[in-house]
C-alpha cells in the first residue's frame, strides 16, 4: 500500500497535498461537495470517455479545510527525493512522493480523519461522469482524488469579453452603467484588487468601475462580484441573458493577463472587456456548504493537477 504526496509549484505558488481514492458514496453522502452545475451532456461525454480506456486517467482536483498537523507531515516527507520530478507544458514543476513506509501512512490515515469534507474545485463533469459509470457497474465505487488544502488553492479571475454594445455607442453604453457603477478613465490596464470594482477595456481605453449600491438580498450568491456583473451590466445593458450559451461572450481566464483581454477587444472594435476580482476559496466553500452552486465561469484554479500523471484503472 502506497502513499501519494503531490506537490505542484507554479512561480512563486506551491501548493502540497495526496493523491487517493476516495468513495463514490461520500459525493452522494454530500461529504464531497460540488459548487458547480453539472451538465448531462458534457458529463455523459466524459463518462464515454472513461468507460472506453476503462480508467479514470486525472484526478478530481478536490480541496480542504486547512489542518497544520497534516501540512506538517506532509512536508516532513518532502525532504527525501521525490520519485518523480518533471515539469509540464505550462512550466508548471510537479513531484510525486510514493510513500510506502507504513507508520507514515497510519499517521497520515489518523490524521486525515479531521478532514469532515473535500470540496471539488475542478473536475464537476468527472465526478458526475463517475457517478454514472458507478450506476451501471456498482463494483466502479471509487474515484481518484488529489487533495490540497485551502490556504494554498490558488484561483484566477475569469474574464469576460462581450462582442458587442448591443447596438448602444460608446457614450450612450457608459452613461446607461453609470447608473449602477462609478466609472473613471485609467491611463495603464486596470486590474481590480477589491471586491465589487471592475476594470473595463474598450476602444484602447481602460476604465474602472466601482459598483455603488449596497445590495440588501439575503442570498450572498447576489452579492458575489461576477452576479453584480452579471445582473448590472450583461443581462440589464448589454442582454447577455445566458452565459453559457451565448456566441456573444467569449471568457479568458486572469492566469493569460490582461493582455489577453485587449488583444481581443482590439480585434473587434465594438467589443468590451471587464476583468474581475477573483472569487476566494472561502466563498466557494460557503456556496459548497449550503448545497448551492457559483454562476457559470466563476473560478479557474490553476495551476491543476495533471492527467496521466496517475491513473485509476477500474479493474
Amino acid at each position: 500500500l502506497n502513499l501519494y504526496i503531490y506537490q505542484i509549484k507554479l512561480g512563486n505558488h506551491t501548493q502540497l497535498g495526496f493523491l487517493s481514492l476516495a468513495s463514490i458514496n461520500d459525493f452522494q453522502k454530500n461529504i464531497i461537495k460540488p459548487h458547480e452545475k453539472i451538465y448531462e451532456s458534457r458529463k455523459l461525454e466524459r463518462a464515454e470517455q472513461m468507460m472506453n480506456l476503462n480508467t479514470q486517467i486525472g484526478p478530481i482536483y478536490v480541496s480542504y479545510i486547512s489542518d497544520q498537523n497534516i501540512n506538517s507531515l506532509l512536508l516532513s516527507q518532502t525532504l527525501s527525493p521525490p520519485s518523480y520530478d518533471f515539469e509540464s507544458f505550462d512550466n508548471s514543476v510537479h513531484k510525486l512522493w510514493c510513500v510506502d513506509d507504513q507508520n507514515f501512512i497510519e499517521k497520515f490515515k489518523s490524521l486525515a480523519k479531521n478532514i469532515s469534507n473535500l470540496y471539488i474545485a475542478d473536475g464537476h463533469h468527472r465526478m458526475g461522469a463517475m457517478q454514472h459509470i458507478e450506476k451501471n457497474n456498482p463494483l466502479n465505487n471509487k474515484l481518484m482524488i488529489a487533495a490540497f488544502p485551502s490556504d494554498e488553492c490558488k484561483i484566477f479571475d475569469y474574464n469576460r469579453v462581450i462582442k458587442d454594445l448591443n447596438g448602444l455607442s460608446k457614450d450612450d453604453f457608459i452613461q446607461i452603467l453609470s447608473k449602477d457603477f462609478y466609472i473613471n478613465i485609467q491611463n495603464k490596464p486596470f486590474k481590480s484588487n477589491k471586491k465589487n470594482e471592475f476594470g473595463m477595456y474598450h476602444e484602447g481605453k481602460w476604465y474602472s468601475l466601482e459598483f455603488k449600491k449596497k445590495l440588501n438580498s439575503s442570498n450572498f450568491i447576489d452579492q458575489l462580484d461576477i452576479n453584480i456583473l452579471n445582473q448590472f451590466c450583461l443581462v440589464k445593458i448589454l442582454n447577455i441573458k445566458d452565459i453559457n450559451n451565448d456566441e456573444r461572450i467569449r471568457f479568458i481566464a486572469g492566469c493569460h493577463g490582461l493582455e489577453a483581454l485587449e488583444k481581443k477587444v482590439n480585434e473587434n472594435h465594438d467589443s468590451v472587456a471587464f476583468s474581475i476580482f477573483p472569487s476566494d476559496i472561502t466563498d466557494v466553500i460557503r456556496v459548497a456548504d449550503n448545497n448551492l452552486t457559483m454562476p457559470p465561469k466563476s473560478t479557474w484554479f490553476d495551476p491543476k493537477p495533471l492527467d496521466g500523471l496517475v491513473v485509476y484503472e477500474f479493474n
